[in-house]
């Protein structure tokens, strides 16, 4: 009986410091699982927005650089490359005279037909040349008849024209590119006459003269150009100032303006 009653007693203890360990290292587990899960979610989650925050950061500095320098968006598809422009234009032509002696003239219209070529470097700078036909054209009726000269007349030249240029492209606009050219061209002259009615004559005659039969029939000069491209098509406008005396004894060269409009082609 003794026996039975120090077995229980010794069971009991045992039973009692298990069911305390167990509800201890349960509680242990339970604690430690809170205090780590606790602990680290809102470390995870603060990465989580963290890397969210750095991809939009980088892509609002992304757009921010498009919208900034759209040039730069293009840059790799201009890089050296060949491209040929087919252009065509009209305007107005006059002789700008730099002398007292020179009757001034009237503009006319003008036109060209022709090819440029060039080579777009890095960043956008180009190099290129181009070869055209050029027609002019220089009245001289009304401010002739106001000088009391009696001539009314029109005075027409065709050039083969040679035009060499440097210049920059950039963007003006995600679908429009600008370009600007400057350089010298050359011209070598194809035809020109000069027809007028002399009206101091009773009655009055009418004459044709050929123009480089006297004058100087090459031209040398600088023209500038600003274009505009829209998806490959080319429209601008251009400026040309010629420095050769048209007539060895008077101060007397080519001036005019005009409006250009072509279609770009990529050569590689």
């Amino acid at each position: 009986m003794l026996s039975q009653t120090a077995y229980e007693i010794i069971a009991n203890f045992f039973q009692k410091n298990y069911l305390c360990t167990m509800k201890k290292a349960i509680a242990a587990i339970f604690l430690t699982v809170l205090f780590f899960g606790t602990g680290t979610m809102p470390v995870h989650a603060r990465k989580r927005v963290s890397e969210k925050e750095d991809r939009e950061k980088r892509h609002a500095g992304l757009l921010e650089k498009l919208d900034r320098d759209a040039n730069a968006a293009r840059l790799y598809e201009w890089e050296r490359k060949w491209d040929m422009v087919i252009t065509a234009g009209f305007g107005f032509s006059t002789w700008l005279s730099h002398s007292e002696a020179v009757p001034l003239t009237d503009p006319g219209l003008s036109w060209n037909a022709g090819l440029r070529t060039s080579y777009v470097y890095e960043n956008g700078w180009t190099l290129g040349f181009g070869a055209r036909y050029l027609y002019l054209s220089i009245l001289n009726n009304v401010t002739a008849l106001e000088q009391g000269l009696g001539l009314v007349g029109k005075t027409e030249q065709t050039y083969l024209d040679i035009p060499m240029y440097a210049g920059f492209r950039f963007a003006c606009t995600k679908r429009v590119d600008c370009q600007i050219l400057i350089g010298p061209y050359v011209s070598c002259g194809i035809d020109g006459k000069i027809n007028f009615v002399n009206y101091d004559l009773t009655p009055p005659e009418e004459k044709t003269i050929e123009l480089f039969e006297g004058m100087n029939r090459y031209d040398i000069g600088l023209n500038a150009h600003l274009d505009f491209d829209v998806s490959n098509f080319v429209f601008g406008v251009e400026g040309r100032v010629g420095f050769l005396n048209l007539d060895g004894g008077l101060a007397m060269t080519n001036g005019g303006v005009m409006l250009n409009f072509g279609y770009r082609f990529h050569l590689n």
